[in-house]
């Protein structure tokens, strides 16, 4: 039977960047067989989750708007018409 070595602390990626939870809470993450922790989870709360939808808003409001020029105008087009796209 394996054991841990050491307890990994890992953290929560949100808005481009890993961190810890906005008011630094944890969690243990526990092995199921052998019930040892093998991690400290960042226990992200209404901030966290805030911030992350904060993110992916902006995130997508920036590649819509991205997609509208370029090489994506011409991608967009051809689905439209597309018969596959119509099914």
């Amino acid at each position: 039977m394996a054991t841990v070595e050491a307890v990994r602390e890992v953290k929560q990626f949100v808005a481009g960047a890993w961190s810890d939870a906005a008011d630094g809470s944890t969690f243990e993450d526990t092995d199921p067989y052998t019930g040892e922790t093998v991690a400290l989870v960042p226990a992200g709360g209404a901030d966290d989750a805030r911030a992350a939808i904060e993110a992916a808003a902006a995130a997508r409001a920036s590649r819509r708007s991205s997609m509208q020029s370029g090489p994506w105008r011409l991608t967009l087009a051809t689905a439209s018409v597309s018969p596959v796209a119509s099914t």
